[in-house]
This record gives C-alpha cells, sequence and structure tokens, in this order.
C-alpha cells in the first residue's frame, strides 16, 4: 500500500472543508473524481476513512492518523526538495514560523526586510501559534520553527529551546484606566479580566500571581487566542490583561494601552525560539533564526 500526494490532499482538503463537495472544488477536481480516490484509498487501506454525516463530511480515527502521519512525511519531503534546489543553486522553498504577539509585532517587521532581500524566492509563512498547541505541529515538522514563550521543560521532549530574551509581564488595561492606580493585586480582585493564549500557557500567569499570595483570582469569562481581539477588547473597554512589558511600552507611548504599576511583583516570561532537535534548518530557516536573535538581543538591551 502506497500513500500518494494526491491522497493526502484530498484527506487533507475533506478534513478542512467538512465536504466532499467543497473538496472537490477547492483541489479542482469533479466530486466523483475525488470520491473515486476516496474508495481507491479505503480499499488499499480496507479501513473507512470518511464519514458521510448529515452535517457533511468528516475523518474517521484512521483517516485522522493517515492524515497526521501523511503530513509529517509531507513536510519532510518539502525539506529534502528545497534543499535539492538549493544545491542545484536554485533559492527556493518555504519557511514556517509561528509567533508570539511579542514576536510577531517586535521581531518579525524587523527581521522580514533584510531576510527577504537575501532570499527572494523563499515564502515565509507566519502564523499565531504559542505552547501548548504549537507544540505537536513543531514536532511534527510541520512548524520550522517557533518564537514565544519558552515552554516548560517537561513539554519541551525533543526540541531545542534556545531563551532570546527575557521580559517583565505587567498587568495592562486601556489608557487612564479606572483602577491605573492601584497598587496590588488585591486591589484587582474585582476587576473583569481576559485571558489571551490557550489553556495553560502564559495569558494564565496572573492566576498563579493571585494564588500565592493567598488570593482567589478572578473569574475570567473572556478566553481569547487573538491578540488582535484581545488589544481591540482591552482598549475599548475596562477589561485588564497581563502582556509583556515590551509590548505595552510602544502602546502606552500612543495612549493606547497603559501598565498598572503593582507593587506584587509578577512572573517574567522568556521568549525563546524552539525548533525540532533532530531536524537541522535549511540555510535560509538558518539565516532567519539568526536575524531573529539579532534583533532579540538588541530588544533585550533597550
Amino acid at each position: 500500500m502506497r500513500i500518494k500526494l494526491r491522497h493526502v490532499e484530498v484527506l487533507s482538503a475533506s478534513s478542512e472543508t467538512g465536504s466532499i463537495r467543497a473538496a472537490a472544488r477547492l483541489l479542482r477536481l469533479s466530486q466523483p473524481a475525488l470520491s473515486k480516490v476516496i474508495r481507491q484509498m479505503e480499499n488499499d487501506f480496507n479501513v473507512p476513512l470518511i464519514a458521510r454525516t448529515p452535517r457533511g463530511a468528516i475523518l474517521t480515527e484512521f483517516g485522522q492518523t493517515i492524515l497526521a502521519h501523511a503530513r509529517v512525511v509531507q513536510a519532510d519531503v518539502r525539506r529534502l526538495e528545497d534543499e535539492i534546489d538549493r544545491l542545484r543553486g536554485r533559492q527556493k522553498g518555504t519557511i514556517t514560523v509561528a509567533v508570539s504577539p511579542l514576536a510577531s509585532t517586535l521581531i518579525i517587521p524587523a527581521v522580514l526586510p533584510p531576510f527577504c532581500a537575501k532570499y527572494a524566492d523563499i515564502e515565509v509563512k507566519i502564523s499565531e501559534g504559542i505552547y501548548p498547541p504549537v507544540l505537536a505541529p513543531l514536532r511534527d515538522g510541520l512548524i520550522d520553527f517557533a518564537v514565544g514563550p519558552a515552554p516548560p521543560a517537561f513539554l519541551a521532549a525533543e526540541l531545542d529551546v534556545e531563551i532570546l530574551l527575557e521580559t517583565e509581564i505587567v498587568v495592562t488595561g486601556r489608557f487612564d484606566h479606572p483602577a491605573k492606580k492601584a497598587k496590588s493585586l488585591r486591589d484587582l480582585t474585582k476587576r473583569n479580566w481576559l485571558t489571551l493564549g490557550p489553556a495553560g500557557s502564559l495569558g494564565e500567569l496572573f492566576v498563579e500571581a493571585f494564588e500565592t499570595r493567598g488570593l482567589k483570582p478572578p473569574r475570567t469569562t473572556i478566553k481569547s487566542e487573538s491578540f488582535a481581539t484581545a488589544l481591540a477588547l482591552v482598549e475599548a473597554t475596562d477589561f485588564l490583561v497581563v502582556l509583556p512589558r515590551k509590548l505595552v511600552a510602544p502602546l502606552q507611548a500612543q495612549k493606547r494601552l497603559q501598565a498598572i504599576e503593582l507593587e506584587d511583583e509578577l512572573p517574567k516570561s522568556r521568549i525563546a525560539l524552539s525548533k525540532r532537535s533532530t531536524i537541522p534548518l535549511s540555510p535560509a530557516a538558518q539565516h532567519l533564526s539568526t536575524l531573529i536573535r539579532r534583533r532579540a538581543s538588541a530588544l533585550a538591551r533597550s
């Protein structure tokens, strides 16, 4: 039994669209042609791969498992093709990077212009992502590297985690927030808070800060994994959030956000570059990571 690129594309399109018809349109195939590919795959593996439900098409457990492994192989094949192109003197390929809000705001804009000047034909794909969700695609090779809060050691198996800089975490609200003169976390227990990032990530640091002082953490009804959405909410309302000071400073200078200076010290955040320990970066990805290190070093000194 042999997995072909077309098989990966069909499973991936079916998973993303949730519809055989939509998957066929996405792949520019007729619906009968796509259905034929699916039947051939199911016959080859002798298991059902796609279940048709009233709500659309979903991958079975077999289909999900095959797609997950196939995507890993596909990513490694892409890297091999990029390396062959490089040896032939062709500067082509794709770099996929996941970044945190701090990295997307203060690091990436500074490094992409010089990178693109050197590698004009390299495509760079950037997505928002921090641990824990970014770790699985990082290990599977679907992401070349991630720049964001360093994952704890127990989550970083099979990864190289290089600390780039350390930054204070501050309680943040809109500019001229009613609680701007608060001096302790106790003063903020009845305020409305939101968390930025997935469960178990940096955005929940304030919970630990309250608990270590014997305070009941405020209930958070808003949990955002989008920095843009969280920023808009904080600017327009009285919600509070914890953010890296280096991220808040330029926005405070613009009178958009305000760091609330507390006597209580919050944990610091370590920003790291994380990549697979078993697979070297391509020369282009290595150059991009070098530019990122230089920019992070400049931020650390500022």
